[in-house]
């Protein structure tokens, strides 16, 4: 393991590295086949949300040219219906949350502390 780089992007500057976070996504989530079976091409299209809120975040950790973590959040208003739904059902005003979407590792850089750095 080389030294770890972090790297934050909000809005429309997560495109810039949209791909990385893509291959990450589907690598970590290929260990729960029974929820997830995701594409390039579907990873793209559903990462497109986050490229279009100007509020939303994404801070990532690349072990040299590879991106081995990611944390990404927006606010709930601009997430998909899906994942607003919930929220909605339950009577809570969807302006005032800020959804933390997701915390992602590969296996090998889990437990050192990254996790804790993404919070």
């Amino acid at each position: 393991m080389s030294v770890l780089r972090f790297v934050t992007k909000k809005g429309a500057d997560i495109q810039a590295i949209i791909t990385d976070l893509a291959v990450l996504r589907i690598t970590v989530f290929r260990a729960f086949p029974y929820l997830y079976d995701g594409t390039l091409e579907y990873e793209k299209l559903y990462l497109q949300t986050y490229i279009n809120s100007p509020k939303s975040f994404l801070f990532a950790v690349y072990d040299q040219d590879k991106m081995v973590g990611a944390c990404k959040c927006i606010p709930l208003k601009d997430e998909t219906p899906v994942v607003q739904e919930p929220f909605f059902k339950a009577g809570m005003d969807l302006s005032k949350i800020f959804y933390f979407g997701e915390s992602i590792l590969l296996p090998e850089y889990r437990g050192l502390g990254l996790g804790h750095r993404f919070f």
